[in-house]
């Protein structure tokens, strides 16, 4: 199976070295006009995109909450020249799956990409039947989805990964480094206000109250902990 990555980027030069990198591993479609991108997005259905936030006429953060509003679950790689922390984590908190700051090396950007469909496959596949029930949270492995008061809880796909990682290990301190090597799969050590990020995003979804969370709890120096509220594991 070849993968399908779209790219949406103003600048020709970007685009063709993108093609460059990617075309011996993916099929790869590529739109400059941030106007009709979402319509390419509807039209070829790909399984990755590649999003630059700073394009003129619409912007990247808006076209990323036009996807996100169409599909909650593809994997959205953000570009851009900007390295502030703050421009990460509006990204990240607006759906993104990863931020990759220009210049980037070719095997960071291949590592990046390969890591968010591996999680997209690993998630999609079948296996065995597992609901991990806790209090009035319910967590399908096998369906990958969520439910608070039985209601449909939307989560990225690093969302989802991340807080069955955590479920699926109830009442165990998972360190930082264990989580980024699961989810991501590669080492965030240098990035290390992803997580919280991520974490931060999941709890405003499936807690009461974010500040006082129940589920998600942060053992500090070290990383977080699922507690089991009342719940059970099953089928494992």
């Amino acid at each position: 199976m070849t993968f399908k990555i779209l790219i949406i980027d103003d600048d020709p030069y970007i685009l063709r070295l993108f093609e460059t990198i990617l075309q011996n591993d993916f099929e790869v479609i590529t739109v400059s006009d941030s106007h009709s991108s979402i319509d390419v997005f509807k039209q070829t259905s790909p399984d990755l995109i590649l999003l630059d936030i700073m394009m003129p006429k619409v912007d990247g953060l808006e076209i990323l909450s036009k996807i996100r509003e169409i599909d909650q679950y593809i994997p959205i790689i953000m570009l851009s020249a900007k390295s502030q922390t703050e421009d990460k984590v509006t990204a990240l908190s607006k759906g993104a799956d990863d931020y990759i700051t220009k210049p980037f090396k070719r095997q960071e950007l291949l590592a990046r990409i390969k890591s968010a469909l591996r999680r997209t496959t690993f998630i999609n596949k079948p296996c065995t039947p597992q609901i991990i029930k806790s209090h009035d949270l319910i967590i399908d492995i096998l369906n990958g989805t969520v439910y608070k008061n039985q209601t449909p809880v939307l989560l990225s796909k690093i969302e989802f990964a991340l807080l069955k990682t955590m479920a699926m290990n109830p009442n165990k301190t998972l360190t930082r480094h264990f989580l980024y090597n699961t989810v991501w799969e590669y080492d965030y050590a240098n990035n290390s206000r992803t997580l919280d990020n991520f974490i931060r995003n999941i709890r405003k979804k499936i807690e009461d109250n974010p500040n006082e969370p129940k589920f998600i709890r942060t053992v500090h120096g070290i990383g977080y902990c699922f507690n089991e509220v009342e719940g059970e594991l099953e089928g494992k």
